[in-house]
């Protein structure tokens, strides 16, 4: 939701909003369910978790590796909220999958690598939780290898 309340940044498993080719990814008016079109809204793949930060960048994590145009950001990108655009606000190299693997050491089962949830404390720091497997503590801003 952008601060004023006048739009909802969504994302998802979705193709389409209200009839509008949207995939995984869109920004809607919030006083007529419009979608905006000027903005664009297309991820490979689903997008799980938005968060909008106090310095005004929109973070999307997901299972996608092309957000709006690009692959430099693969699962976790920061748009400019009023453009769509993405920015190198936010860069982390994620990579890899999670196995699965029972008490006697056998890994059965491989997990997508996704961002499934994202949390911002109040001093700033950014928590990622990935594929049930990591977890990232990041501060905006700055870049991670």
């Amino acid at each position: 939701m952008s601060r004023d309340c006048s739009h909802a940044y969504i994302g998802g498993d979705f193709t389409t909003v209200h009839g509008t080719p949207a995939d995984h990814l869109a920004n809607v008016r919030t006083s007529t369910g419009t979608v905006v079109l000027s903005w664009p809204r297309h991820a490979n793949k689903t997008v799980n978790t938005l968060l909008l930060t106090p310095n005004g960048h929109l973070l999307a994590g997901g299972q996608f590796t092309t957000i709006n145009g690009t692959t430099d950001h693969p699962y976790l990108a920061s748009l400019d909220p009023s453009t769509g655009v993405v920015q190198a606000f936010l860069t982390l190299k994620i990579s890899g999958h999670y196995h699965f693997c029972n008490s006697t050491g056998r890994c059965s089962v491989k997990f997508t690598t996704q961002i499934y949830n994202q949390q911002l404390s109040h001093s700033g720091t950014l928590v990622l939780e990935e594929a049930f497997s990591h977890r990232w503590a990041a501060r905006p801003g700055s870049r991670s290898s």
